[in-house]
């Protein structure tokens, strides 16, 4: 029996969790190669500084030597990154499928996901420093929209108010 690659996956789609964790999914391809799959490949690329309300961006500016990849010891169809990624930055992944013959062709990419502060949001930052009047942005916190559009109307305003 000739075996060969598995054909690419599925197109995947990524979903932030919360703060930088972030779950790709994708199907399985296909055609195996004729054999089990025995894991996949994340070939994944952050942009810095392009997050909040920004989902999509020109792919004029994608470096392809800088794109990182994880490879997943398992036949699964998800998996969640949970201390790979950076807070601010969006993300885009692409996911390639291995079997006894080696790794098949990458997938299209997902869309951008963009990733927020991490687990102690920057957010609690600017309420320490509220507290402080340490009012220097540059010297206390970003205040990120994660956090604070999960805060109460009053919360909110008062942030506005001393920012």
């Amino acid at each position: 029996m000739i075996i060969r690659v598995p054909t690419k996956p599925g197109h995947p789609v990524a979903r932030r969790d919360r703060g930088i964790y972030v779950t790709v999914e994708w199907t399985e391809p296909e055609d195996n190669g004729g054999t089990d799959i025995t894991g996949y490949v994340i070939k994944y690329v952050g942009r810095p500084g392009r997050y909040m309300y920004f989902s999509m961006f020109d792919d004029e500016d994608i470096d392809a030597d800088k794109y990182d990849e994880l490879s997943v010891n398992e036949n699964t169809t998800h998996f969640q990154f949970t201390h790979q990624l950076n807070a601010m930055t969006s993300y885009q992944f692409a996911v390639a499928a291995v079997n006894d013959a080696g790794r098949g062709e990458f997938s299209e990419f997902t869309d951008y996901v963009g990733t927020w502060c991490s687990e102690y949001c920057c957010l609690s930052n600017a309420i320490h420093c509220m507290g402080q009047n340490i009012k220097s942005l540059a010297a206390c916190v970003c205040v990120c929209v994660h956090g604070f559009w999960g805060l109460n109307i009053s919360k909110r305003l008062e942030i506005e108010t001393w920012l």
